[in-house]
């Protein structure tokens, strides 16, 4: 059966406690979709999970072998996440393909669905640390391909980040592309994207909020304000909740 959509989480055993949230997040958000885990074969998420995963039937568990360079980055790691899309394409016949890191939540999948309807090749996001982000990427079928041979080709910085990487050599192939907002905390105002402050997990009016204005919510935050880690499951949660009442 053919699917408009095949969604690719990237976990490993530092995110774990929030993969869960990501995966029930994008099952709200496409019901019909296959979701596969590309996870860390050297640093996996605990086999208690691996199983949990691959009971679902929509939901397949890989674990991956390439060097991710530690967060996603060389020459390496890009040809590996490239390749599994292209095998996600080949087994689904998917004319897309999403990528989402493990501590990422779609919350509201309407411009994403938008960008699909519209035959947009490349959409991705603003972040705090500059014009493109990699928490969330959607990819046409032609732009995977044409992302796979500029990779290949194209001469790369040792340590070429999966974000930056990407969306110059989306740029440079002339892809039809999409730059969705994602560089402003949200306060009353939609955004696409953002972090999300998670040392308000127990806010209820700061969660109801973030839930409604939010379209895709990064909770992998705690480095950045100092909080403890399970504040980021917490706060995943939290959104879900919220999620589920609007």
């Amino acid at each position: 059966m053919a699917h408009l959509l095949h969604i690719h989480i990237v976990s490993y055993a530092g995110n774990a406690h929030t993969l869960p949230y990501a995966v029930t997040a994008a099952r709200r958000a496409w019901p019909a979709s296959p979701i596969t885990i590309l996870d860390d074969a050297r640093q996996p998420v605990p086999p208690s999970m691996q199983q949990d995963l691959e009971n679902h039937l929509q939901i397949q568990y890989r674990a991956t072998h390439w060097k991710r360079g530690g967060n996603l980055r060389g020459r390496a790691c890009l040809r590996g996440l490239l390749a599994e899309y292209k095998r996600s394409l080949r087994e689904t016949k998917a004319p897309y393909v999403l990528k989402l890191d493990a501590d990422t939540l779609v919350l509201n999948p309407a411009t994403l669905n938008t960008l699909m309807l519209q035959g947009v090749d490349y959409g991705t996001h603003s972040t705090l640390d500059g014009p493109f982000g990699g928490g969330c990427i959607l990819m046409s079928s032609p732009a995977v391909r044409a992302l796979d041979k500029a990779v290949r080709l194209c001469p790369l910085v040792p340590c070429a980040r999966e974000d930056k990487t990407l969306n110059g050599l989306a740029m440079a192939s002339g892809l039809s592309m999409a730059l969705l907002d994602g560089n402003t905390p949200c306060t009353d105002k939609p955004v696409f994207f953002t972090g999300i402050d998670t040392r308000q997990h127990d806010q209820k009016d700061y969660v109801t909020r973030m839930s409604a204005n939010v379209a895709v919510a990064n909770v992998g935050t705690s480095k950045l304000t100092g909080a403890e880690p399970l504040t980021e499951a917490y706060m995943a949660r939290a959104l879900l909740d919220a999620n589920t009442g609007l």
